[in-house]
């Protein structure tokens, strides 16, 4: 298999990557070309090739999966071959592999199969990070109900670099793995960690880190949220208000209120095709208009979230001095 030509013979030193063309050799992924496995290529020298070569190479996966002309084994080859090219550069930086091989090939360690959720593969990795098993006053979870009886969960501590924030799950639980998937993604990324098929709210919103890594993404979900920082409490129903009309088949509108935070004030949407779309439209209104108060919530709600991690962390402390 050509890559960018079809290059030279790579011999086992691998000491290039072949001719003009930089196939990939026969102790690579081809037969011919020039991709060894030798020193010469295992060096951070070459780190910019292999990197250029990687995107190349994810371009042509990315392609192969959209062209349903493409045999499926030649994409599952594909797919191996960038797994092994990242893999090699993974090697190089010193951080951990995913095992998988050019060829089809799966090492040992691959082969086991770490089947423990997020949270208890992030207490591994936090006991190897601190030589100890982390305790409550090394990590932090706080977990919120949403207004559609969902769970929504933080996770901090001081051996973490940031607050992560998982994805709105069904229950508490699921929440926290949420989270913790979260920081093993941002802290652990050699760790192979598959998402877990947990139930989550309807919208299938995803959020990451607040304060620097993510946010709601449907209008509704964002306006709850929003009322939740600007009420200094969680939102209920009787918060938001939305009320439908199918004034004909296939038409729908939507008004909303928000008792709490603007007594008296309505939107109304435009005559739209679906349920979905005109709450999301009028959701929109509501957060487009209270934008530079929900903006300075958010700082305030940071704050607070802070404080009380801190003041949690304390009393946890001091429970196991006690």
């Amino acid at each position: 298999m050509g890559f960018g030509g079809k290059g030279g013979k790579g011999g086992k030193g691998g000491k290039s990557y072949g001719g003009k063309g930089g196939g990939w050799g026969s102790d690579g992924w081809g037969s011919s070309g020039g991709y060894g496995g030798g020193k010469a290529s295992g060096g951070k020298g070459h780190l910019p090739q292999l990197e250029s070569q990687l995107s190349d190479q994810a371009n042509k996966m990315y392609e192969q999966l959209l062209d349903l002309n493409v045999n499926p084994n030649q994409v599952k080859q594909t797919l191996d071959n960038t797994q092994s090219l990242r893999d090699k550069i993974l090697t190089i930086y010193g951080l951990p592999t995913s095992g998988v091989q050019a060829g089809n090939k799966v090492t040992p360690a691959a082969a086991a199969v770490d089947n423990r959720d997020p949270k208890a593969k992030l207490m591994s990795c936090l006991e190897k990070r601190l030589k100890k098993k982390p305790d409550e006053t090394d990590i932090i979870f706080i977990c919120e109900g949403t207004l559609d009886g969902f769970f929504v969960a933080s996770c901090a501590g001081e051996t973490l670099q940031d607050t992560y924030t998982g994805e709105t799950c069904k229950s508490k639980h699921l929440a926290e793995c949420s989270a913790s998937q979260a920081v093993l993604e941002a802290e652990f990324p050699g760790v192979l960690v598959s998402r877990q098929s947990a139930p989550v709210a309807p919208q299938g919103n995803k959020r990451k880190a607040e304060g620097g890594v993510g946010a709601h993404t449907d209008p509704k979900s964002k306006l709850n949220h929003a009322m939740s920082m600007l009420l200094a409490r969680s939102a209920t129903k009787g918060d938001m208000d939305f009320a439908f009309e199918n004034p004909a088949p296939g038409s729908h509108t939507c008004t909303l209120t928000l008792p709490t935070l603007a007594e008296g004030r309505v939107w109304t949407s435009a005559t739209l095709d679906s349920k979905k779309a005109v709450e999301s439209e009028v959701a929109q209104m509501a957060l487009d208009e209270f934008a530079d108060q929900i903006a300075t919530a958010e700082v305030e709600h940071a704050a607070r979230k802070k404080a009380k991690l801190s003041e949690q962390k304390q009393k946890k402390g001091a429970g196991g001095l006690a």
